[in-house]
């Protein structure tokens, strides 16, 4: 799924294991640098969370490569849903890209009635 608006760069919300699971580690690099913010996990959480379809991540395209905007990790059991993780690269926070993964789960949860 792209979503874009007129002044930003084409920003890609990745949610699909197998094409997720090539972010986790990157994920999990990037939450670890904000530890205090965070917590921690293990890179295996990343993994899991990515082959059950538990992890978003956001890219947006620089030159020839994807580059990491951010991700959020998510679990729960029906009927709720609950967010362990919410990141954005420093580059791209204040851009709302945190708001479009938030809403990207809001729209995912409702659509299987959570």
């Amino acid at each position: 799924m792209i979503r874009r608006r007129p002044s930003d760069p084409e920003v890609k919300l990745i949610s699909e294991p197998l094409e997720v699971s090539r972010w986790a580690k990157t994920a999990r690099l990037a939450a670890d640098g904000e530890k205090d913010a965070l917590g921690f996990l293990p890179e295996q959480a990343y993994v899991d969370a990515a082959d059950q379809g538990n992890l978003i991540v956001a890219t947006v395209r620089k030159g020839d490569s994807d580059s990491y905007v951010g991700h959020l990790l998510y679990g729960g059991v029906f009927p709720n849903a609950r967010i362990h993780q919410v990141h954005v690269a420093k580059e791209f926070r204040k851009l709302g890209y945190g708001r479009m993964l938030v809403e990207e789960i809001v729209r995912k949860m409702e659509r299987f009635s959570f």
